[in-house]
């Protein structure tokens, strides 16, 4: 049995957030962010709490690690990092 996971998602191109959000849900996970940039992605993230986190490294306004790293904070938040 899966485990349904709340899942933040973060990255520039559009094509690549319409992608987690296609088939993240069909993997039986739900998309709770899906943000364009590091800053909005990490106020997306403290309002719904995720419980993983996806986020491309360079992002305008803030980069991927530094998102993880502010959302972290408080404690481990676990995250994929993807890289073009």
């Amino acid at each position: 049995m899966i485990n349904s996971l709340r899942i933040g998602v973060a990255d520039d191109e559009p094509d690549v957030r319409e992608f987690y959000q296609l088939v993240l849900p069909d993997l039986g996970h739900q998309v709770v962010v899906c943000a364009r940039n590091g800053l909005e992605f990490v106020d997306l993230c403290k309002a719904s709490s995720p419980d993983l986190v996806i986020v491309d490294v360079l992002m305008p306004k803030l980069g991927g690690l530094d998102a993880i790293h502010e959302l972290s904070v408080d404690g481990l938040l676990p995250a994929i990092v993807v890289s073009g």
